[in-house]
């Protein structure tokens, strides 16, 4: 099956022709585990979105944001979701020790199996795992806290999404457009449907 791609190339910009996703086309759910699905769907948004961008867009450097590019913002996004695998057997997740692989900065391919990798085989470990799952936590914030599988996939979905929003800024700026329902929140586009109708 074909998959429509979540690009398109930019006609000059009109913000009158912006759309508002529907809410019959957006990936929101009635769920029993939204952390689980939210973080799962943010994880397959980055994956399909990586399939579309070659290498020139991929390792643009930004005007509008000095030193970033769409890169460095998908290997930030995929390492978290690495670091809070590898910490479930001792639950202890130190989001300060991502591998900041080079590789997964410059390829969207490698990018692209990285995130494919998640899916397949640490996806299995997190739903056999219950929400509640204790944790513990830190990054360059925060000493160890207390948290829980739930609560870090909830996180790793929101700060998905977010820098998903800033890589259509960046794709923007490369004359490319990502569809408005890869780079909203379902609380934006409930938001968003409900001030439509």
């Amino acid at each position: 099956m074909l998959r429509r791609s979540l690009l398109k190339r930019l006609m000059p910009w009109n913000p009158d022709t912006r759309s508002v996703p529907t809410c019959s086309n957006h990936p929101i759910r009635n769920i029993v585990d939204p952390f689980m699905t939210s973080a799962r769907d943010a994880l397959v948004r980055m994956s399909d979105l990586l399939s579309d961008i070659g290498d020139d867009v991929y390792q643009f450097q930004s005007q509008l944001s000095p030193g970033g590019t769409v890169g460095g913002h998908f290997r930030h996004c995929i390492e978290f979701y690495q670091c809070l695998w590898e910490g479930l057997d001792t639950g202890c997740i130190d989001y300060d020790s991502r591998r900041r692989e080079v590789e997964i900065e410059l390829s969207p391919v490698i990018a692209r199996r990285a995130a494919e990798r998640i899916l397949a085989e640490a996806w299995p470990e997190f739903e056999s795992r219950s929400n509640g799952m204790p944790l513990r936590v830190r990054d360059s914030l925060a000493e160890w806290q207390a948290s829980s599988l739930g609560r870090e996939l909830g996180f790793a979905f929101s700060h998905t999404i977010h820098h998903l929003a800033l890589i259509s800024v960046l794709l923007r700026e490369c004359g490319l457009e990502v569809s408005l329902e890869t780079v909203v929140a379902p609380s934006t586009a409930r938001h968003m449907c409900k001030q439509a109708t």
